[in-house]
């Protein structure tokens, strides 16, 4: 096909395959190559339809071996220095599969520190020359994490998509969880994040508005 069209190496397509199981993500924190922190998470709803994208719920991952592992070959391999993330998805067989590596914080940050894994402390003490304390243990208990305004957003995309009852599930309060964008003792970023995105998503007519100069 590719000799029939008249195509050149330099501009050959990409093939991608579909990817069906679970999206997970590592987390790590490494020293020139050496791990000093890492963190298992799973996505269980994404601000678009699907399980890959901007997440708005998640959980601790019990068998986060499965993609922590690979991450961690990769990484020290290259001599990794600082925070990271990996996003992984499981093909039709069940292995986790490289998605993509990110060089940040992550969205779902709250939810490592929530488990027990503070991230940005651990970096900045890396990045001050401070004393770290020994590899930090995530709690054996299942921990959820929440973006409320995200799954705002997440139920307005299902309703649009023809799914009305996962838009339902999407804003249901659900006990015992962690939020992202909203604290008891410190309401107000809260209530600036939504005049903020909401006044740029009617602005740009699109539930995820991007700002100028924005590293996407």
């Amino acid at each position: 096909m590719l000799r029939g069209l008249g195509l050149t190496p330099e501009h050959w397509p990409f093939i991608e395959e579909y990817l069906p199981g679970r999206a997970c993500g590592a987390c790590l924190l490494l020293d020139h190559g050496r791990v000093l922190a890492c963190f298992g998470e799973e996505y269980l709803r994404c601000k678009g339809d699907g399980l890959f994208g901007t997440s708005t719920f998640r959980r601790n991952m019990h068998d986060s071996h499965l993609v922590l592992e690979p991450a961690r070959r990769l990484l020290e391999s290259v001599g990794w220095h600082g925070v990271v993330h990996c996003d992984f998805i499981a093909d039709a067989a069940g292995r986790f599969r490289l998605i993509e590596v990110n060089p940040r914080l992550w969205g779902a940050t709250h939810l490592s520190v929530a488990a027990g894994v503070d991230f940005p402390s651990l970096w900045y003490k890396l990045a001050a020359g401070l004393p770290l304390p020994e590899t930090p243990i995530p709690s054996a208990q299942t921990t959820q994490c929440r973006w409320i305004l995200g799954d705002l957003f997440a139920a307005a995309s299902l309703a649009v998509h023809g799914h009305p009852r996962r838009a339902l599930q999407a804003i249901r309060p659900v006990a015992g969880v962690v939020h992202d964008d909203w604290s008891w003792s410190d309401p107000l970023p809260f209530f600036f994040e939504c005049a903020d995105y909401l006044s740029r998503a009617l602005r740009m007519g699109r539930t995820n508005p991007v700002s100028k100069g924005m590293i996407r």
